[in-house]
């Protein structure tokens, strides 16, 4: 079965886990509060050439995997907020292959986290402490890679200092 046949059940995998019901937050608030003026647009390029998220990108993923998180969000979705954060998701076809991306920022504090399929792996990374749950990260999604034989390499990654 081709890549972008596998990808595209983690695609609908990923949204009710990011989009669960979150109790409310001021998104305007906060390090990160002026991007909230981008969702519900696809206006990703804004978000991602910010230089705050840029340095924050930089320390969670490398020069790069910054690169390949740049060109994985080529078509893009609608920013999305899911209670707490941003939700921003993109991919891109290269052949025959579909490589996608998914990225959280939390306004209020920074905290970043990234989901990259690519290369038949499914890499996560995030900046939240090891004790804090994340929402992306669900045990659903690390089943959904066994099973079909995508690996999963999940990494944390102190948030910096602000």
């Amino acid at each position: 079965m081709s890549l972008a046949r596998r990808a595209l059940p983690l695609a609908f995998l990923l949204l009710p886990v990011i989009a669960k019901a979150q109790p409310a937050v001021d998104h305007k608030q906060g390090v990160l509060g002026h991007l909230s003026a981008q969702i519900g647009t696809t206006n990703t390029a804004a978000v991602l050439s910010d230089a705050a998220v840029r340095r924050g990108l930089s320390a969670l993923l490398g020069d790069p995997g910054l690169r390949l998180l740049l060109n994985n969000m080529q078509m893009v979705a609608p920013i999305a907020f899911d209670g707490t954060a941003l939700v921003l998701r993109g991919a891109r076809v290269q052949g025959e292959r579909e490589q996608e991306a998914f990225l959280t920022i939390r306004p209020r504090d920074g905290i970043m986290e990234v989901a990259l399929l690519t290369a038949g792996r499914v890499r996560f990374v995030s900046q939240r402490p090891s004790g804090e749950r994340s929402e992306m990260l669900d045990p659903q999604l690390a089943r959904w890679g066994v099973s079909r034989g995508v690996p999963l390499d999940e990494r944390r990654v102190p948030p910096p200092v602000r």
